[in-house]
């Protein structure tokens, strides 16, 4: 009696184990993943929440122009090598602008990328 007790608490464990394991999201490349809608923030300053949004053609759009603005830049897209992003604007006045980070860390709901060592980007899945 007290083995089938044992092997029923074993076979449960084993099953509620692997049911959990299931549940656990294992994130894409950065490429993939980056791609929809964020909160941004900005680690160092004063958190403002920003939401920013990575499309598949490239295109990148902010809502409250956390790096290129809300008045003068024209182009703003994305592009992502190995674990690095950059993000590049054309400004109609100044010219081009270039952001680089490289990823810190990615999951499937949170991406977090250094700013050239100057600051840090977290992204949270809107």
């Amino acid at each position: 009696m007290s083995n089938r007790i044992f092997y029923t608490i074993i076979l449960s464990a084993i099953f509620f184990g692997c049911v959990e394991d299931e549940k656990e999201c294992k994130a894409p490349t950065l490429e993939e993943n980056i791609i929809g809608s964020w909160t941004a923030t900005m680690l160092s300053g004063t958190q403002a929440l920003n939401t920013i949004e990575f499309n598949r053609d490239k295109s990148f759009k902010e809502s409250s122009g956390l790096f290129f603005g809300n008045y003068d830049s024209t182009k703003i897209s994305w592009k992502v090598k190995d674990d690095s992003l950059t993000l590049t604007g054309v400004y109609s006045k100044s010219g081009p602008a270039v952001y680089g980070f490289t990823l810190i860390t990615n999951t499937c709901n949170e991406i977090t990328l250094d700013m050239e060592g100057f600051d840090t980007l977290k992204l949270v899945r809107k």
